[in-house]
């Protein structure tokens, strides 16, 4: 706290987010738990791909899904872990950004840069909640529980994140929108 009473500029940077890092580390575990509760349960031949009215048409092996699902989260893991906690500390010549200058000065670095690690680290929820109901999906077809994947679940999820990308290049417009006059 800033003698004024007011949040300092790092805490207020940082609030910005912390909800969303929060929600990572929740679907992230959310994840985990999904497979180490139902990995046993699946066959050992496992439906792992599906053709356009979402019947399996080609299969691996239980270990092999195994390995293509954790690196696959691995991958959003890194990149959306990762990368917002490297951009918050990018030197001002790697940023591309409008009004670059305004937004980077350092009295609203924090807080552009907060921003911005905020947006990509929720798009980065988007991926993993994606995931995670793909998986649920993929799991009740391999279990018996459906003869296909359902397609409104799954265009539900698709409509999603398409949602979800809008909202983050509309979030980074209006970070790097025109400053104040």
């Amino acid at each position: 706290m800033s003698p004024t009473g007011n949040l300092d500029q790092g805490a207020r940077s940082r609030s910005w987010w912390m909800p969303a890092r929060l929600a990572f580390a929740i679907l992230l575990g959310m994840i985990v738990l999904q497979m180490l509760i139902y990995y046993p349960q699946l066959p050992a031949q496992v439906a792992s791909h599906f053709d356009a009215a979402g019947h399996p048409n080609g299969w691996s092996s239980r270990s092999a899904y195994l390995v293509l699902h954790t690196f696959i989260v691995l991958v959003i893991t890194l990149c959306f872990a990762a990368l917002p906690a490297w951009i918050e500390g990018a030197p001002a010549r790697l940023v591309n950004l409008p009004n670059k200058d305004y937004w980077l000065a350092p009295e609203r670095r924090p807080a552009t840069m907060a921003r911005i690690a905020s947006a990509l680290t929720w798009f980065g929820c988007a991926g993993l909640g994606f995931v995670l109901v793909i998986t649920s999906l993929v799991i009740d077809v391999n279990l018996g529980r459906e003869s296909a994947l359902p397609a409104v679940p799954f265009l539900a999820v698709l409509g999603g994140i398409a949602l979800c990308t809008v909202l983050l290049i509309l979030r980074l417009l209006y970070v790097g929108r025109s400053p104040p006059s």
